[in-house]
């Protein structure tokens, strides 16, 4: 499953760089709710993190249409709680601190609600990439003198649940745009499995997220400074005759009618 994840990011990135004009870049901040399904045996039990990310944000119309783009993105992104996990090891509660690369790759269509298509209703969808960077992991023990150390939980070989430092998922959601400020809604729905150990042996993260942020149109605001810039000064020169030009008869090199 995760070839095919892997597999399927990189088409997407590779087919979406070509054909493509009208560039815009942005900024936008969310917050993510990240709903930790876990598993040890027949035992299941999902518990809330509570997260928040902060992603700069590139995207490129579809040539000849001003409906469909592609989108990049790359960001920021942190989740974490503390809760219990008492349903596999009695008297224990845990604590999961996580920081990840998350970078979004995402197809957009824009519906216009107005004339001037400046208030869009827009839905958006694609794969995304979490790259474990850092955090920090633990259970606490009912009664206990000291707490469990506190360790990375990506990759890391000591007991308890470590997870892997990449994860795939698939990300759909809708939003609205008015003047390039936008807030959209969506959800990853989670491709690989996040668990490292065999206790428990499934994590899967599901992310509700809730986005605001704002795009800013490149080549609109190129079209807008040609606009006011005369002729003559796209460049900086003055205009020259070329030396290869020849004056009318009557008239001097500079145009002028010779008295």
């Amino acid at each position: 499953m995760k070839q095919i994840a892997i597999r399927l990011f990189f088409t997407i990135l590779f087919i979406s760089s070509a054909n493509l004009y009208a560039q815009r870049i942005g900024l936008d901040g969310s917050y993510v709710a990240d709903f930790l399904a876990q598993k040890e045996g027949k035992q299941s039990k999902t518990n809330h993190l509570n997260g928040w990310n902060v992603e700069f944000r590139y995207e490129q119309f579809v040539k000849d249409s001003s409906n469909l783009s592609v989108g990049f993105g790359i960001g920021w992104e942190y989740r974490g709680n503390r809760y219990g996990v008492e349903w596999y090891e009695p008297y224990t509660t845990c604590t999961r601190f996580m920081h990840y690369l998350y970078v979004p790759v995402d197809v957009n269509y824009y519906v216009p609600l107005d004339k001037k298509k400046k208030l869009k209703f827009f839905v958006y969808g694609g794969p995304r990439l979490n790259v474990g960077l850092m955090g920090d992991y633990g259970n606490h023990y009912y009664m206990a003198t000291r707490d469990y150390k506190l360790r990375n939980p990506f990759g890391s070989s000591f007991a308890g649940d470590s997870m892997h430092r990449f994860d795939f998922s698939i990300g759909v959601g809708v939003g609205i745009e008015f003047y390039g400020a936008f807030m959209r809604v969506g959800y990853d729905f989670p491709v690989t499995n996040s668990s490292g150990t065999d206790k428990p042996s499934d994590i899967y993260q599901h992310n509700l997220r809730v986005t605001l942020g704002y795009m800013l149109d490149l080549k609109a605001i190129a079209k807008r400074r040609n606009k006011h810039r005369l002729p003559g000064q796209r460049s900086g020169l003055r205009q020259m005759a070329l030396p290869e030009e020849k004056a009318m008869p009557g008239m001097n090199q500079g145009g002028m009618m010779r008295r």
